[in-house]
Formats: structure tokens, C-alpha cells, sequence
């Protein structure tokens, strides 16, 4: 991988949300390690960034230093004006560098997305992440990589410092087809559990104990264990992941493979797409809980 500054390697990080905060302070660690971050809202790097990082002013003026590109932001969107808006990175990059997208996104985006960046001679992988707030805090994330083996060998060092596991999906596309499964999946798990300590209190079950229970024992102990205390107590005001974001992948994921409205995935979608109506959205996606009870009075 030729670098831009002799021995030492330039990586551009598009985004300062959850996954791009602990991937940049992960990749602070390395000194031979060059960071040019951008964000949106700027003011956000200034409490982030180490001497040695820059922090640009656009995504374009990012991509110009770099031999690595990751866009790690929210939606489609985001995405697309990060990349291809008028200062986008696609206006910054030279041929050869590697783009990484790093966040959930649609399945048509996504074709659009590689087929954009094929035209400019670098070359795209997708590589979605997953491992909540503590996983990107402690660089214990696992990725669902997109692309040939020959690039992922060539990133491997780099993604390791940020990632406990690296999962190669297949061509690039696969990874974030791989995600929209993963997090429905996830979602659904999760609607159920906070439909089954609904079901508890509605039976004059103790909640608490119903989590205390479920949480050490059966298919539900993982997310009981994770977001079980935070349905029963009702507050979600510690995020490690929001669902808002959650939402916006379950949609795109029944959107990526139109289904029947009878299966659980479409109908765990359904449930948290009406919870950000009812403004949950800025919380953590535990606050499916709340549907419930909202629902009920």
C-alpha cells in the first residue's frame, strides 16, 4: 500500500457518531498513523481530535491526504452527500485509494455507491459494523467486509485496530446485504423481548424478576442480559445504540427483500418505525419497550 507521507499511513474518517468516535480514538494509538477527520458538525472534533489529526473542512479536502477513506455516518443520505455532494471525498480521491463504507445502508445505494467509485479508478469495499458503544470503545467492533481477499489482506492491519472480528462476506455489496439481515434479526429479538416482559406485567409477573430470569437462562439471556435492565427501569437515556438508527435499518432490510406482512421481521420493523413516531427515536433502541406501554394507557 503506498503511502502519502513515507512510512507513515493516511486515513480519512468521515463521520464522528458512535462506531466513528471509538474507531478514531482506536487509531490514535498508532503514531505512524495520519487522521483526517471531517464531520458535519465540526465542533464535535474538537474534543476528539489529537494533535497529529486534521481536522477538514470538507469531505473532499479529507479524501486529498488520504489513501484510506471510511464513511462511518447515519443513512442513505448522509452517505451520499459525504461522498458525492459538491465538496464530496468522490472529488478528493486519487486512483488506487481504498473507499470504505462503513455504514448501514440500502441495497440500491449501495449498488449505486460502487458503481460511482468503480468510474474513478479507487477501489470500494463495503464494510458495516456492529458491537454497540462499548465494542467501538474498546476496538472490539466485527465487521462484515465486502470485497476481494487480496483488499481485505491489505486492510486487515488497519481494520484490526478497531475490530476484534473481521467477517468476509463475499463481493463487494455483501457486506451490507449481511447487515440489513443481522439487524433484523437483532431488532426482532429485540421487539420480542420487550413484548415478553409486556406479557409479564400483564400476568402480575414481577418485570424485574422476569429480566433477572430471562437474562441468565434460554434464547433471550443476550439481549436480556444487555437491554433487559433498561426496559425494566424505563430509561434509555444511555445510548449505545439508537433507535432511530435501528429503525432506519429495519426499513431498509424489508425493503431490500420485500416479504409478506405476516413475518416477524416486517412486523418488528413495523413496531419500531411506529416508536419513532412516537418520538422515541433519540433513545436507545431498548425503548421498543415503551411502545407497549404507551400502547396501553
Amino acid at each position: 500500500m503506498e503511502e502519502k507521507t513515507g512510512d507513515s499511513i493516511n486515513i480519512a474518517i468521515l463521520g464522528a457518531g458512535i462506531m466513528a468516535k471509538g474507531m478514531i480514538r482506536n487509531l490514535q494509538k498508532h503514531h505512524n498513523i495520519n487522521l483526517f477527520l471531517y464531520n458535519r458538525t465540526r465542533e464535535i472534533l474538537h474534543s476528539i481530535a489529537q494533535e497529529r489529526d486534521t481536522i477538514c473542512v470538507t469531505p473532499k479536502d479529507a479524501a486529498l491526504q488520504s489513501t484510506i477513506v471510511i464513511s462511518c455516518v447515519s443513512d442513505d443520505d448522509a452517505s451520499k452527500e459525504v461522498w458525492f455532494g459538491e465538496e464530496g471525498a468522490a472529488k478528493g480521491l486519487t486512483p488506487g485509494t481504498f473507499a470504505i463504507e462503513s455504514s448501514t445502508v440500502s441495497v440500491n445505494y449501495m449498488t449505486e455507491w460502487i458503481q460511482r467509485l468503480l468510474e474513478l479508478g479507487v477501489t470500494p469495499v463495503d464494510c458495516p459494523l456492529t458491537g454497540s458503544k462499548i465494542g467501538a470503545e474498546n476496538g472490539e467492533l466485527s465487521a462484515f467486509f465486502g470485497g476481494e481477499m487480496d483488499t481485505l489482506n491489505s486492510l486487515r492491519p488497519i481494520l484490526s485496530l478497531f475490530c476484534k472480528n473481521i467477517f468476509r462476506i463475499g463481493g463487494t455489496g455483501d457486506g451490507c446485504k449481511f447487515k440489513l439481515v443481522h439487524n433484523l434479526l437483532g431488532g426482532t429479538i429485540l421487539t420480542a423481548y420487550a413484548e415478553a416482559l409486556h406479557m409479564a406485567g400483564r400476568l402480575h409477573l414481577s418485570e424485574e424478576l422476569t429480566n433477572d430470569i430471562l437474562s441468565q437462562t434460554g434464547w433471550g439471556s443476550l439481549v436480556g442480559s444487555s437491554k433487559g435492565s433498561y426496559m425494566v427501569k424505563g430509561d434509555y437515556t444511555d445510548v449505545h445504540g439508537s433507535l432511530d438508527i435501528l429503525s432506519k435499518d429495519l426499513k431498509y432490510g424489508i425493503e431490500a427483500d420485500p416479504v409478506n406482512p405476516d413475518t416477524v421481521f416486517y412486523n418488528a420493523a413495523k413496531q419500531f418505525l411506529k416508536s419513532q413516531e412516537k418520538g422515541l427515536g433519540r433513545l436507545d433502541m431498548a425503548a421498543i419497550r415503551e411502545l407497549y406501554r404507551l400502547e396501553e394507557d
